[in-house]
């Protein structure tokens, strides 16, 4: 994400911050990473010992927020690549509704990409619980409530 919103900067006329869109978040989920890495070191220094809480819970509140603000980022990157679907230009680089194909066509589809991965597993559960909602759990003994 990183390689192709920089590589692209200022290449979308269209919507310019679809470059910046990708940057921050791909910028953001390696830090969000290294982040929970760090609450995990940490989470075992404090099961064993008890110090290093301090550090877990620091890192644990900045996993916290640097999640949220991926959420909001995510959401607003959304709007931005969405938005100018229908009036994107990739032909013309001198058109104002030009937007370089290879980075919009990335930002669109790592957007569907996340939607997908989010959304099935969801209906799936929705289904299950709904299913199991229906069906008397009686009939079924090795299921114990």
């Amino acid at each position: 994400m990183v390689v192709v919103g920089e590589r692209y900067l200022g290449r979308c006329q269209a919507e310019k911050y679809v470059p910046v869109y990708l940057i921050v978040l791909g910028s953001t989920s390696i830090v969000l990473a290294f982040v929970i890495m760090a609450v995990e070191l940490f989470r075992r220094r404090v099961r064993k010992d008890g110090s290093s809480f301090y550090w877990h819970f620091s890192f644990l509140m900045a996993a916290d927020i640097l999640g949220v603000f991926l959420i909001v980022w995510f959401i607003a990157g959304n709007v931005w690549v969405f938005r100018i679907r229908h009036r994107l230009d990739t032909s013309y680089a001198d058109d104002p509704m030009y937007c370089q194909k290879n980075l919009y066509e990335f930002a669109f589809w790592f957007n569907i990409i996340i939607y997908i991965i989010i959304v099935i597993p969801v209906l799936i559960r929705v289904a299950l619980i709904s299913c199991l909602g229906m069906i008397d759990l009686s009939l079924f003994w090795w299921i114990r409530k």
